[in-house]
């Protein structure tokens, strides 16, 4: 009773908060529409409560904080709504003080707004002009956020925030397992429809759920834990075995990487020996994920297999083929760098990458090619924005690294991410864009005295 009491302290539960964070989490595609008013609703009382003198600005900021990083999984309309609710009540705590305080913006905090400028030049640029820009203004929401909290008395938990943001991965995984039963799709064979009634592909709930392991092998590396060991280790065990069902390959790729990293920090040997060990963990690993995961074994077959097609020049295998998942990427990525050549300056348009690219192929004869985007995070902005822009994205990435990497929660979280992009152009969808620049930003806040490990 003393745990649970010491939860609800912790986190600012009540009957109120906790039917906000049911809410949420029964924000789906089909339902959302219902929810939202109804988290509104509940809001307004909030605010009648907090003009009563009923609860804290206290009480209200963290638990509005907390649900923001809780509904990163949900839909993505519920995930905005809180935003606004966020920057909305901060706004309204700071404009209530007279005279204003001053705040001092931070490097990171910063290189979200340029960035975010750059993204908006390019689409003044380009035709068709600003249109999908609403995609990224998230890079003005989620640091215009953190400038307010820094004028408030709010203590940022790193610690609290990663508990939460597992909790909604656990909670969602559950949710999903209880609905695909009911409608009799669960299979035994791999299910790349498992998160659709989600509204998430199974590339970005495999982001969503790889990221979640990643934390927790950080909470190990610490000394902390999310339940107790034991817990953790089964709910680790848990959910790569939800990401091989729904052969999301690169996320378990981050996460393997991550895991030999964790093991190579607890062992207790000299440094020639660790790496011998954790090299034969690696192949280890390959071998049973080859011979034990389909996605990953055809996914190595075809590239085997384009390999061979590509050196013997058999031009009539990459036409046939040009649908399947490998093939097509290879399509995209020999476009993307011709591309590249031809336009490194300011690019082709971050708006327009998928449609000029995959134009290009099928005009080439590749009748089966299926349009996507280029699925590397790295080439997309390349491509889209040309060198400077590019530049500018990966000093983001060196900046972090250098100023924010020395926890192994900001560690691993880029060392996933660093991975998903090499595969993934996932910030072009608000999803990919949320989950990264908001968990960047929090570690990124650890240099002030509001920040809580």
């Amino acid at each position: 009773m003393d745990k649970i009491n010491n939860i609800k302290r912790n986190y600012y539960l009540d009957s109120f908060s906790l039917l906000l964070y049911i809410l949420v989490s029964f924000s789906f595609p089909t339902i959302y529409k219902v929810t939202i008013p109804l988290i509104i609703g509940i809001t307004l009382f909030q605010i009648y409560r907090l003009k009563s003198n009923k609860i804290t600005s206290l009480y209200f900021s963290n638990t509005y904080f907390n649900l923001l990083v809780f509904s990163l999984v949900f839909f993505r309309s519920v995930h905005t709504i809180i935003l606004v609710i966020n920057i909305c009540f901060h706004l309204y705590l700071i404009f209530k003080n007279n005279p204003i305080p001053k705040v001092k913006i931070t490097k990171p905090e910063a290189y979200v707004f340029i960035f975010f400028g750059l993204i908006l030049l390019n689409y003044l640029i380009f035709v068709p002009n600003l249109r999908g820009v609403e995609t990224y203004l998230y890079l003005i929401l989620y640091p215009l956020l953190f400038l307010c909290i820094k004028i408030q008395p709010f203590f940022l938990s790193i610690y609290k925030a990663i508990n939460i943001y597992i909790t909604a991965i656990i909670i969602a995984t559950i949710y999903l397992i209880t609905i695909n039963i009911f409608f009799d799709k669960l299979t035994l064979s791999t299910n790349t429809f498992f998160s659709d009634y989600l509204g998430i592909i199974h590339v970005y709930f495999g982001i969503f759920i790889g990221l979640a392991i990643s934390f927790l092998l950080a909470l190990n590396t610490q000394q902390k834990k999310y339940v107790t060991r034991n817990s953790d280790y089964f709910i680790i065990t848990f959910l790569i075995i939800i990401l091989v069902y729904i052969g999301a390959r690169m996320a378990l790729l981050g996460v393997f990487l991550i895991m030999v990293i964790t093991i190579y920090k607890k062992i207790q040997l000299a440094w020639y020996n660790k790496s011998m060990i954790l090299a034969i963990v690696m192949v280890g690993m390959f071998v049973i994920s080859y011979n034990t995961i389909p996605r990953v074994k055809r996914g190595l077959d075809s590239i085997e297999n384009i390999y061979a097609s590509v050196k013997t020049k058999n031009e009539e295998d990459l036409i046939k083929n040009s649908w399947r998942n490998m093939y097509s990427r290879y399509l995209v990525t020999k476009y993307t760098i011709r591309e590249i050549k031809e336009n490194y300056l300011l690019g082709i348009g971050n708006k327009n990458v998928k449609d000029q690219i995959s134009t290009r192929i099928t005009n080439d004869g590749y009748k089966y090619f299926e349009p996507i985007n280029t699925h590397n995070q790295y080439l997309h902005f390349l491509v889209g924005m040309g060198i400077p822009s590019f530049l500018f994205f990966i000093w983001m990435l060196v900046y972090f690294y250098k100023n924010y990497s020395n926890t192994s929660f900001a560690l691993y979280f880029l060392i996933f991410f660093l991975i998903i992009m090499l595969t993934e152009s996932i910030l072009v969808r608000v999803k990919g864009i949320s989950v990264f620049y908001l968990f960047y930003l929090i570690f990124s806040y650890q240099e002030k005295k509001s920040f809580h490990v």
